[in-house]
């Protein structure tokens, strides 16, 4: 792992770190099996083509209290980069085995392409029309112990797409543009209804992504990714790619007040 003083510069300046193999074989089969039960759950709900279940804390008779906890113990790498990024600006500093957890698992569509878009955690999912959501949202971004997530892949998983260093920044215009473009598209099915010029729409949409600078984060099973999930970033996903993601948030009080009340 990288020298303290430069995993938390990169963290500063880009919005995310990469962190190789926090977990080994025997933990990622491990975990596979106990949150399979929660893959058939959200497409039971939400039909073949869900992407994710969520809180897994809500349906403890499908995944056991313990299966996260017990994850988060297995990754001491993880940990302590979490101590190096946090430890300044949240108290107590996090426990990822023992904190409060609000956990995703994200997995791949089974029938048709989807893309959540470019965009911002809370404010491109909210009404952009209000002011005072949205000004409120500006203030909690300045805010280092909000907006820092966690994903682990137990398979690899190339699916997301960031844009380094605009967490410290406005929009510029040609991402505007793409960030906007979410809102004529329907994105479910991978097509546009108004635009028939965008009716491939991966296909523009990663050129796109690739043209204003958006990395492709390559993901190995066992790898972790933090970031700042008001950077802007964008999902991709494809059926027949296997897809098990623990998608989670670093707790902190100020973090769970905001979630909690928007």
């Amino acid at each position: 792992m990288e020298t303290t003083d430069r995993l938390k510069e990169s963290y500063h300046t880009n919005g995310f770190i990469f962190l190789k193999k926090v977990l080994d074989i025997n933990a990622i089969e491990s975990a596979r099996l106990a949150l399979r039960p929660a893959v058939t759950e959200a497409r039971r709900q939400a039909g073949w083509n869900a992407q994710r279940l969520s809180p897994l804390q809500k349906y403890p008779y499908i995944v056991h209290p313990n299966v996260i906890p017990s994850l988060y113990k297995l990754c001491p790498k993880l940990q302590r980069a979490v101590e190096v990024l946090f430890k300044d600006c949240i108290a107590p500093c996090p426990d990822m085995a023992n904190d409060l957890h609000h956990t995703s698992l994200l997995i791949e569509p089974k029938t048709m392409k989807w893309s959540t878009g470019l965009h911002r955690d809370y404010r491109d999912f909210s009404d952009l029309d209000n002011q005072e959501s949205f000004q409120r949202w500006q203030r909690a971004c300045c805010e280092n112990a909000m907006f820092n997530q966690i994903n682990i892949s137990l398979y690899d998983d190339d699916c997301l797409w960031i844009i380094p260093g605009s967490h410290r920044r406005k929009d510029n215009l040609m991402e505007r543009v793409i960030v906007f473009s979410r809102f004529l598209l329907d994105y479910r099915l991978g097509m546009s209804k108004r635009i028939p010029l965008l009716s491939t729409h991966h296909g523009w949409f990663k050129l796109a992504l690739k043209a204003i600078g958006a990395k492709q984060i390559m993901m190995c099973a066992g790898d972790a990714l933090i970031f700042r999930n008001h950077i802007l970033h964008a999902g991709i996903y494809y059926p027949g790619r296997i897809r098990m993601t623990i998608h989670d948030a670093v707790y902190s009080k100020k973090w769970q007040d905001f979630a909690v009340s928007i």
